[in-house]
């Protein structure tokens, strides 16, 4: 929000990079020599990592039993967000 504020105050192009910006995951791949089809991006949430990862256009893998969905109904939260990842799975 406060970097949206800075923004809107000034008259300068940007560019993002980081999850869940595609940028950061395209440098990735072509430093490894790997085309978006071939990755998955796993991590623990869906506004970073399964956004970042479709972003990109790679596949994601959402891990549930630690970090942000530790615990919680995490159907709900798609449901209620709408950030689908394709695959959701527990590491134990």
């Amino acid at each position: 929000m406060f970097a949206h504020q800075i923004l809107d105050a000034v008259d300068t192009p940007v560019h993002w990079f980081g999850k869940p910006f595609g940028h950061a995951f395209e440098q990735a791949m072509a430093q490894i020599g790997l085309e978006p089809g071939r990755v998955a991006m796993v991590g623990d949430t869906l506004h970073t990592d399964t956004l970042g990862g479709a972003a990109a256009g790679c596949g994601s893998v959402l891990i549930t039993d630690h970090g942000l969905f530790a615990g919680q109904d995490i159907r709900a939260i798609i449901a209620a967000c709408g950030i689908v990842p394709d695959f959701v799975v527990r590491t134990t």
